[in-house]
């Protein structure tokens, strides 16, 4: 199963993105090949990319589509940590 570029553009809401997320677990689960597959190079890789974003967003020419100076950056690593111990 591949994630549909298209159906990522879409995530708008908590909702989408919980969708999102299941069927992006759905994918990995169905042997998708996932080049960072420890938990560590996982974090890392995210780390990595935040860092680079705003040029990816640039080069994909999007970079108006996205609102990276009023994301909640608080919200999105308590889910990273959360998710370390939620069952």
């Amino acid at each position: 199963m591949k994630i549909d570029e298209r159906r990522v553009a879409e995530i708008k809401t908590r909702e989408d993105f919980v969708e999102f997320m299941a069927a992006f677990v759905k994918s990995i689960k169905s042997g998708r090949p996932v080049e960072n597959n420890t938990v560590e190079s996982y974090l890392d890789a995210v780390a990595s990319w935040v860092e680079a974003m705003d040029g990816y967003y640039e080069n994909m020419g999007i970079a108006n589509e996205v609102r990276l100076d009023t994301m909640n950056w608080r919200v999105l690593a308590d889910i990273l940590i959360a998710a370390t111990m939620y069952e």
